[in-house]
């Protein structure tokens, strides 16, 4: 945009909206200006939805921040940051498998089998209700 080459979308009877709809949690930008038609100059307007999860169509964690932080700074209604991942189609199950390792809870240490009431064979190190019916039940 350095050289000039560029123009403005919108203007005050026609500017571009940014909103947050929960009900899909996208953002969305429109724009209702007159000269922006579909291929038949029939529908007016643009309309662009970013989205933070990676199994929408319209993922793109970098777009939806940005304008969450718009909204924001705004005092708008605005979504949660998420995570930036990669974008490539190839890539989506990689990143929703990431992001659900990143949300799911840690698992602290096992617990101890004797704290439970179970023991452990030392032979063959098998976790057991009763030792003594374990041995007896195999070769240990």
């Amino acid at each position: 945009m350095s050289n000039g080459d560029y123009t403005v979308l919108g203007d005050s009877k026609n500017p571009v909206h940014v909103w947050w709809d929960q009900s899909t949690e996208s953002v969305t930008i429109t724009c209702n200006d007159p000269s922006l038609t579909d291929e038949t100059g029939e529908k007016l307007g643009l309309r662009v939805t970013f989205n933070g999860n990676p199994k929408s169509a319209d993922y793109n964690p970098g777009n939806f921040n940005r304008l969450a932080r718009y909204l924001k700074a705004a005092g708008k209604s605005s979504p949660e940051f998420v995570p930036i991942k990669q974008r490539h189609l190839a890539r989506r199950p990689q990143v929703i498998a990431e992001l659900a390792a990143e949300a799911a809870t840690p698992i602290g240490k096992a617990a101890k089998p004797e704290a439970m009431g179970w023991a452990m064979c030392p032979t063959c190190t098998a976790i057991v209700v009763d030792l003594t019916k374990h041995r007896s039940a195999t070769f240990c």
